[in-house]
């Protein structure tokens, strides 16, 4: 079967080039925050962050003449330190079908590549899902409409609702818990999703005592259960509780507490930033937010992530862009983002599928990374030095072949005091 093997990787790499190349619009962290996999020690991945700089000041007047020097007082700096969560996907070929796709590229392409393009793409959405929401919950549960024992429909609440976390997600799994507590033993398999603001609902399939229990689970405390992708979390939610990143938005929001081994309550210099909407969010609610980086000395341009609908609603606010005379550099009819300037600072204001309406976030367009072992690759760890990696190998478990898409990273910053968090957004 090597030969057979050796004709299907050569077809996959024409395909992954491809993949690789393509630019996704809807894995914005994936495509935007660079790979950092070079500073990893061991097993971790760390970076020195200050958190007090050098304090050793003296003062004097031109007749004081030689001035003693003050008792040193050195920079304060903590070690940050990261590891890197695993993600992998697997998929399968039975060998009437490999042997079939060998014929050719095209008949490649068509039996195989849509299964490996998809599997792709698949593990890029799970990724950037987690980039964004990870150890925050894909959303909160405001109510449930059993369907019968083994299956009922989740509607989610509207302020912690994104269209795109649940999007053509049939057939995925979750787990839900209570604060820090699992509901049921088993996990949720999505059978529907109505992808519609309005609606908002997710039909899951689960053991009848699964399913009982997380109906009484809802019913006894509306819009305050957290849903995660199944694999992320485990057991009672803790500081070993979960099996993958911190994503942006958690890191955003944690303004107290221990967040990537620094301590927020005795560095607050280090903590990031929060601002309250208090209801509709308007340019100039946007502008006040930005004020507040300002204040704190970021100077590089911004980028603001809103949801769609929020972001439609500061594009109806466009009486603001001109009482406060900001240069607009792109605001036209289908615009992809609002540019301006406050205070010298360039500001882009974007729609984010992946936002929940209720909350923003503004972040510096430089500085945010990941980091890890290895960024998504189809190759096989350890092949790659040798040829341009394999991707399809011999499955001894079955008559047939596998392939496996594998990561090891998370998302990480040494300037969290860079990133602000908008709450209590409620849109019109």
């Amino acid at each position: 079967m090597a030969e057979l093997t050796n004709v299907l990787n050569e077809y996959a790499h024409t395909l992954y080039t491809k993949l690789k190349d393509s630019i996704p619009t809807d894995v914005t962290l994936v495509e935007e925050l660079s790979f950092d996999g070079e500073n990893k020690q061991g097993g971790d991945y760390t970076e020195h962050v200050v958190v007090a700089e050098e304090a050793g000041f003296v003062h004097g007047s031109a007749s004081d003449g030689a001035i003693t020097a003050p008792t040193a007082v050195g920079m304060e700096t903590v070690k940050a330190t990261v590891n890197g969560f695993q993600i992998g996907i697997v998929s399968t070929i039975d060998y009437s079908s490999a042997e079939r796709a060998s014929g050719s590229r095209r008949a490649y392409a068509d039996i195989a590549g849509k299964k490996q393009a998809s599997g792709f793409n698949a593990i890029r959405k799970r990724v950037e899902d987690e980039l964004w929401h990870g150890q925050g919950g894909l959303g909160k549960i405001a109510s449930s409409a059993n369907v019968d024992a083994t299956h009922t429909v989740l509607t989610i609440k509207l302020s912690e609702y994104a269209p795109w976390i649940w999007a053509g997600k049939k057939n995925y799994q979750m787990v839900a818990y209570n604060a820090t507590t699992r509901v049921g033993t088993g996990a949720f398999t999505i059978t529907k999703t109505v992808v519609n603001r309005a609606t908002r609902t997710v039909t899951v399939s689960g053991a009848s005592g699964d399913i009982s229990a997380l109906d009484t689970a809802v019913a006894g405390a509306a819009d305050t259960l957290d849903l995660y992708w199944s694999g992320t979390a485990t057991g009672t939610l803790g500081a070993s509780g979960f099996k993958t990143m911190v994503g942006l938005m958690k890191a955003a929001t944690t303004t107290t507490g221990t967040l990537f081994n620094v301590d927020l309550d005795a560095n607050s210099d280090a903590a990031p930033n929060t601002y309250a909407a208090g209801g509709a969010l308007s340019f100039t609610k946007v502008c006040e937010a930005v004020e507040l980086l300002i204040g704190r000395g970021v100077v590089e341009p911004i980028r603001a992530d809103l949801n769609p609908r929020t972001w439609n609603n500061i594009m109806q606010d466009q009486n603001a862009l001109r009482r406060y005379g900001a240069e607009v550099k792109k605001l036209e009819s289908g615009a992809d983002y609002i540019a301006f300037n406050i205070q010298r600072v360039p500001v882009e204001i974007v729609g984010e599928g992946r936002m929940k309406e209720g909350y923003g976030c503004l972040r510096p367009k430089s500085g945010l990374k990941r980091i890890g072992a290895r960024d998504i690759s189809m190759a096989t760890p350890g092949s790659a030095g040798r040829s341009k990696g394999d991707i399809w190998y011999h499955d001894p478990s079955r008559f047939g072949y596998s392939w496996r898409i594998w990561t090891e990273q998370a998302f990480f910053t040494e300037e969290l005091w860079k990133l602000l968090s908008i709450t209590g957004i409620v849109n019109t």
